[in-house]
């Protein structure tokens, strides 16, 4: 079986909101519309580009590269469908870190307002690259740090015993 990338160009297709999770597409070719549900395929590397459109089954329809050339409404709509699928709040501080029997206690400062939050222990901390870690909290809740040197001294010092 040989599967092949299909990338699809922007500028062909049109995207609109269902009732659901799904977007409705349709393309020059094929005016029927065709549910999909978009899939960030590197959403911590290149969240701006290479979008999955999946259908029913998590099939893959096509692949958009660059998702921002779509013209502006089913840019909206994607970026906003995108945004509550990948909810990913930045931790701006940490105010306090505790222990209790291995369940981490974080309480923080985020781009989403202050947050209080646990995690199973250190192998829910991640460096995913130099500088950015991705925590989960037990809630399956993500939250991350793009560059731990710009947090305040106290913030890194904590990071580093998480670590």
């Amino acid at each position: 079986m040989t599967t092949s990338l299909v990338l699809l160009d922007p500028t062909k297709i049109r995207l609109a909101k269902d009732r659901g999770e799904w977007l409705l597409l349709t393309t020059e070719d094929n005016p029927e519309p065709v549910r999909v549900k978009p899939a960030r395929c590197f959403p911590l590397t290149e969240p701006e580009h290479y979008v999955s459109l999946l259908i029913d089954d998590d099939t893959e329809y096509g692949m958009l590269y660059d998702p921002r050339q779509l013209e502006p409404k089913s840019r909206r709509v994607l970026r906003r469908t995108l945004e509550r699928m990948y909810f990913l709040p930045v931790i701006q501080k940490i105010n306090s870190i505790s222990d209790d029997l291995g369940v981490m206690r974080w309480d923080v400062e985020t781009s989403k307002g202050p947050r209080v939050f646990e995690v199973r222990g250190r192998d829910d901390v991640r460096l995913v690259t130099q500088g950015h870690v991705v925590i989960r909290d037990i809630d399956g809740n993500r939250y991350h740090i793009p560059d731990l040197s710009k947090l305040d001294a106290n913030s890194r010092l904590m990071m580093e015993v998480a670590l």
